[in-house]
């Protein structure tokens, strides 16, 4: 039972709370930067040792180097990844702080999912991911700015989740 059902569920509830937690301390940064900090290395201390255990459950030869490998860059993907969800999710609060955060988190995640993942890349398809990524940014940012211009920061009125 402890290896079949205990073991997995806390290894994915450290995983998904870490990355909520590290989501919400990312877009709350700029109300509580110590107290949001605090939190995001909670999270990510959370994200850290069940990605460990999911790695070193996964590949039997990692090796040192490969852990921290791998451990380094999917902290990095659960941060950016962490930067678009809070993004959107407070976009309505403060829409120019997530217009920011939303592009910026894809960028991040995309690239660290491709060094965690060990893909080798021609210097070709290397251009390419580049080119990509700036096809998905360029108006992905644009629009959000766009928006931004429309749209104030929520204040704390007592409606909605703004600060």
């Amino acid at each position: 039972m402890w290896r079949t059902v205990f073991f997995p569920y806390v290894n994915y509830v450290l995983l998904f709370l870490g990355m909520g937690l590290i989501s919400g301390a990312i877009v709350h940064m700029p109300v509580d930067p110590v107290k949001y900090t605090a939190i995001m290395l909670i999270g990510a201390a959370m994200f850290g040792f069940a990605s460990f255990i999911t790695e070193i459950r996964g590949q039997a030869n990692l090796g040192v180097r490969g852990i921290v490998r791998a451990l380094a860059f999917s902290l990095l993907l659960s941060v950016g990844i962490g930067m678009m969800s809070g993004g959107i999710q407070h976009f309505s609060d403060n829409p120019a702080y997530s217009a920011t955060l939303i592009p910026t988190g894809f960028a991040i995640s995309l690239f660290s999912f491709v060094l965690k993942s060990g893909v080798r890349l021609s210097v070709k398809r290397i251009y390419g991911l580049i080119l990509a990524c700036v096809l998905v940014l360029v108006p992905l940012s644009a629009g959000l700015n766009y928006v931004v211009g429309d749209a104030p920061a929520a204040t704390s009125d007592g409606h909605g989740h703004g600060h």
